[in-house]
């Protein structure tokens, strides 16, 4: 029986964040490895590149600075902020 999605109420569908993604990646590191230098789980940075939630301030600070990358660049700007 196939089971049936629950709405969240939200009808927005998680856009990945191609850019952190692709930074993480040209500095050779896993999920973990950024996880652990940032100070925060694994599974908080998969949610940050799957789109599912977006880092609190201190947390685009510190991604900032370790890439030395501004926040845009790294995808970490909402649509609303761009206005």
């Amino acid at each position: 029986m196939a089971r049936k999605k629950i709405s969240t109420g939200a009808n927005r569908k998680a856009m990945p964040n191609e850019r952190l993604r692709r930074a993480r990646g040209q500095h050779n590191l896993t999920q973990k490895e950024l996880a652990d230098k940032i100070g925060v789980t694994n599974i908080t940075v998969n949610r940050w590149e799957n789109g599912k939630v977006m880092p609190v301030p201190y947390h685009c600070q510190k991604l900032c600075d370790f890439f030395q990358m501004d926040a845009e660049a790294l995808g970490l700007t909402s649509p609303v902020e761009k206005r």
